[in-house]
C-alpha cells in the first residue's frame, strides 16, 4: 500500500522544518511527500529543498490560491493508494503512518479516516491536551462535535473528494458535510498521533476564521444540504469553541460575547447534553 502525504505550505518558514522532521522520524516512511508551495515569498521552498535527501519529495510551485486549492493540487499530483493530509504547522508522532496503514488494511470497507488530535502550544508541551474525538455516526453528530481536523484526515485515492477552493469560505466544512449527508461516514482511528498547533495560522484570528465558517454554512443552507436547526447546532458548537479559546487566553470580554452567541443559538433547540455540559463547565 502506497501512502502519499500532502502538505500545503504558504510562507511557512517558521514551522515547516519541524513538520517535515516529524515525517523523517516516521517508523513507517511515507512513499511520497507532495508539498504544494502555494506562492510563498519567504524561505519556505529553500527549507523544504533541504529535506530532499531525507524524504521522497515532490514539490509543486503555484501562485497563491489558498489551502483548498493547494490541497487539491496535491491530490492531483499524488500517486498513493492513501492520501494523508498534513498542514505545514502541525506535527505527527513517530508511529502515525504505521498505525494508519494497519488500521486501514483492517477496515478495507471504509473510504476515509480520521484520528484524535492533541491541541498543542508550540514550546509548551505541558499545555498539550487531547481534544474530544468520538466516532462520527451521523451528520448531526459531526455538527455537534466538530471532531475533524485536516491534519488527521486520510482518504483513499479512489474516493471522489475535493476541498473547497473559494477563499471566502473554510475549505473543509462543505466537503465534509456533503460526504456525511450522502451517508459516507469516516472511520475513527483510535490513536492520538497528531499535534494540532494552537495560536498559529487560522487559530490566531478567530473572528476572521468564523466569518469563513459561517459563509460556508450559509451556502450549505441555501443549497438545502443543512436545515435551519442544523445550522443553529453548528453555530452553537462554534460559539462554544470560541468561549473556550477566549477563556484560556483570559479575554473575558470576548468570552462573554461568545457566551451570549451560544445562548442565542441554543435558545429554541434541544442541544446534545454533552455540548450543554461542556458549556456549563466553562462558566460565564
Amino acid at each position: 500500500m502506497k501512502i502519499s502525504v500532502i502538505i500545503p505550505a504558504w510562507n511557512a518558514q517558521e514551522t515547516i522544518a519541524q513538520t517535515l522532521e516529524s515525517l523523517v522520524a516516521q517508523q513507517r516512511q511515507a512513499d511520497e511527500v507532495v508539498l504544494v508551495n502555494d506562492g510563498s515569498t519567504d524561505r519556505t521552498r529553500e527549507i523544504v529543498e533541504g529535506f530532499a535527501d531525507r524524504l521522497p519529495l515532490v514539490i509543486i510551485d503555484q501562485g497563491n490560491g489558498g489551502l483548498g486549492k493547494a490541497r487539491n493540487s496535491g491530490i492531483d499530483a499524488a500517486s498513493g493508494h492513501l492520501l494523508a493530509f498534513l498542514d505545514a504547522d502541525d506535527l505527527w508522532s513517530w508511529n502515525r503512518l504505521a498505525l494508519v496503514e494497519r488500521f486501514v488494511q483492517k477496515h478495507d470497507w471504509a473510504q476515509w479516516f480520521y484520528s484524535p488530535v492533541y491541541n498543542w502550544f508550540a514550546g509548551k508541551e505541558r499545555r498539550m491536551f487531547k481534544r474530544s474525538c468520538p466516532q462520527i455516526n451521523s451528520l448531526d453528530h459531526f455538527l455537534a462535535t466538530n471532531s475533524l481536523v485536516p491534519s488527521s484526515v486520510i482518504i483513499r485515492s479512489t474516493m471522489d473528494f475535493r476541498w473547497e477552493e473559494r477563499r471566502d469560505q473554510v475549505e473543509d466544512l462543505g466537503p465534509f458535510v456533503r460526504l456525511l449527508k450522502s451517508g459516507n461516514l469516516p472511520k475513527l482511528i483510535p490513536h492520538t498521533t497528531v499535534k494540532y498547533r494552537i495560536d498559529a495560522g487560522l487559530t490566531q484570528n478567530l473572528e476572521q476564521h468564523f466569518a469563513l465558517v459561517f459563509n460556508a454554512l450559509e451556502e450549505l443552507a441555501q443549497e438545502g444540504v443543512l436545515d435551519p436547526e442544523q445550522c443553529a447546532l453548528y453555530k452553537a458548537r462554534k460559539a462554544y469553541e470560541a468561549c473556550r479559546t477566549f477563556k484560556k487566553r483570559g479575554a473575558q470580554k470576548e468570552h462573554q460575547q461568545w457566551v451570549r452567541q451560544f445562548e442565542q443559538q441554543s435558545k429554541h433547540m434541544a442541544l446534545p447534553l454533552s455540548l450543554r455540559l461542556k458549556m456549563a463547565l466553562l462558566g460565564r
